[in-house]
């Protein structure tokens, strides 16, 4: 398992929202990160920009989480967008689907999550308080069918109230 990078370290302290505790470690284990600000929207913030992204396995970006209370119930955010590709690639792409399914200890959170294209786009998902009782969550992007990657520009992990 490696540390991450700066894109890692955005998601790292994005995910130690006010509710959650300081002991939480975020480690992004699979994919690749890569800053697209000049295929984004004017709108992202910075952190929006820069993506997790694997273009070779159908589970293709992990995250995993330590030193959560396990007593605590958590919810997940994503913020997902896609790169616009320029117009001399659209051509090639467009019957590509944008789809991914979130998958958190094994147990699916959600299937055939569109991912918007240039305009990020916030998700967010209850976690299963069981699945977090050992202190530590595992997250999986997974490929849908027809979909030719995995994406992800932010995720945050905070307590429900």
């Amino acid at each position: 398992m490696r540390n991450i990078s700066r894109f890692a370290f955005l998601i790292a302290v994005v995910s130690l929202a006010p509710n959650a505790p300081f002991a939480q470690t975020l480690h992004q284990v699979k994919g690749e990160s890569y800053d697209a600000a000049q295929f984004m929207g004017p709108n992202n913030r910075p952190s929006q920009n820069t993506i997790a992204y694997n273009l070779q396995d159908a589970k293709g970006i992990i995250f995993r989480y330590a030193g959560l209370d396990p007593k605590a119930v958590y919810k997940v955010r994503l913020t997902l967008v896609t790169p616009r590709l320029p117009q001399t690639m659209t051509g090639l792409l467009s019957n590509v689907r944008r789809a991914e399914h979130l998958i958190a200890d094994g147990e699916y959170l959600a299937k055939g999550i569109k991912i918007p294209e240039y305009t990020a786009q916030r998700f967010e998902y209850d976690v299963p308080q069981a699945l977090t009782s050992d202190g530590a969550l595992k997250l999986i992007l997974e490929r849908a069918e027809g979909a030719m990657a995995t994406v992800i520009s932010e995720v945050w992990l905070p307590r429900q109230l």
